[in-house]
């Protein structure tokens, strides 16, 4: 019994390998956007080997779980497949990148069970922490950012006029690019808080609540970033590499 499983554990596996080559470039893509320096989501290779090492670690327990189709699974993962084809056939790329891991968790949870499925979610959720959908976040974020240098300017008595995402102060002007929106900050603080609150706390308000305060304080390490960078510029008058 304990060989049928372990060959049935393979043959998943080997089911995995083979939509891993059906969806190579969606797979290929992501590296594009984990490959930028300094970019949201350079923190990628790290997090797909983070996310590796937590499913081999779920793996005893999965094994252990009783196996069985679910065909519910199956029906969203088709579902999702056509999403996919949809993404690919408008060439809609970030439909295709959101679409996918569900799909590879719904697949494994087609063929393994409702129980495998949710031993293994985690790492398939946090996974979508360096999935390019996260941009759409930005044009707030630095809005966000501008409207609370501009207070913190206001409280040191730097007198400031802003236009758009451009703070100009008696030495110069600063722009809140997309870069200094704080979306990187954001998304590796979250990541952060998730997996330590995954590991080490089993209530789900704790983790939820651990999950925000890791998300609020990525937001206030960028805005003092900013702020300083904006200070800096005024008491050297903009003379300070």
């Amino acid at each position: 019994m304990i060989n049928l499983r372990i060959a049935y554990l393979l043959l998943v596996a080997l089911a995995l390998c083979v939509l891993c080559y059906f969806y190579s470039d969606t797979l290929a893509s992501y590296g594009v956007r984990w490959q930028v320096p300094s970019g949201a989501y350079s923190h990628g290779y790290p997090l797909l080997a983070l996310c590796a090492i937590l499913i081999l670690r779920q793996l005893p327990r999965v094994a252990r779980t009783p196996l069985a189709p679910n065909w519910a699974a199956a029906g969203i993962a088709l579902a999702l497949s056509f999403m996919w084809l949809f993404g690919r056939v408008s060439d809609v790329l970030v439909l295709q990148q959101t679409v996918l891991p569900a799909l590879f968790l719904l697949f494994i949870t087609a063929l393994c069970g409702l129980n495998a499925g949710r031993q293994l979610r985690f790492p398939f959720l946090l996974f979508y922490s360096a999935v390019p959908l996260w941009d759409a976040l930005n044009p707030f974020l630095q809005w966000l950012t501008v409207k609370v240098c501009t207070f913190g300017l206001y409280l040191v008595g730097i007198p400031a006029f802003i236009e758009e995402n451009q703070i100009s102060i008696p030495a110069g002007t600063f722009r809140v690019a997309g870069g200094c929106s704080g979306l990187s900050y954001l998304l590796m603080l979250s990541t952060i808080g998730a997996i330590f609150g995954h590991l080490y706390y089993r209530q789900w308000g704790h983790k939820v609540l651990l999950l925000l305060i890791a998300a609020m304080m990525g937001l206030i390490c960028n805005w003092i970033r900013v702020f300083s960078l904006v200070v800096v510029g005024q008491s050297s008058n903009m003379q300070s590499p």
